[in-house]
């Protein structure tokens, strides 16, 4: 099975189960856009760099929700030992589960964990080039709630991955969510 049916098949189950869990709660979908920035583990030998991020988030309880998002970012390798630098593209779709420690329409803290799939291609070194990886992040951040129907959010994650003993990247993002209330 690839990767994007698996992480579709566990968004489906997040689907079927919750609907339980809801009460009455206002079930919302956030839209989230972000930019952040990546610190790659010196294993990698790749400048730290900026990424683009974007997914879909609902929230169905009060402190639970689920996300699927998708990353983009370009790599620049630190020393290629060429006149000019070599550089590449890094790509990640992700499945996450979110806790909100409140429902206050002010800030509102969360803990994040999920697990992706991680593409770096375009890139000449011979000891890394292309690769796929299957990572594993936690993290935390929080959405501050601007109005009703926008907010503003940000989190830090670490991202673990399964290849090669296990390398650490650490991420940071702020961007922003437009709302959408499933309830009314």
């Amino acid at each position: 099975m690839r990767i994007p049916q698996l992480l579709a098949a566990g968004v489906m189950a997040a689907a079927i189960a919750a609907p339980a869990a809801a009460n009455d709660f206002d079930q919302t979908v956030h839209a989230n856009v972000a930019v952040g920035w990546t610190i790659f583990d010196d294993e990698r030998d790749f400048t730290d760099n900026s990424k683009f991020q974007y997914g879909v988030e609902w929230r169905f309880t009060e402190n639970l929700a689920a996300e699927v998002s998708y990353t983009r970012g370009s790599l620049t390798e630190k020393d290629s030992g060429a006149l000019e630098s070599q550089t590449g593209r890094f790509r990640e779709f992700r499945a996450d589960g979110l806790y909100y420690f409140n429902a206050n329409p002010g800030l509102q803290p969360f803990l994040v964990a999920g697990v992706g799939h991680a593409k770096f291609d375009n890139v000449s070194r011979k000891s890394f080039g292309e690769r796929d990886e299957f990572r594993i992040n936690v993290g935390g951040g929080g959405r501050l709630w601007v109005s009703d129907t926008f907010s503003l959010r940000s989190d830090l994650r670490t991202f673990y991955s399964t290849r090669d003993s296990g390398l650490f990247d650490v991420a940071a993002t702020i961007g922003f969510s437009l709302d959408f209330s499933l309830n009314n």
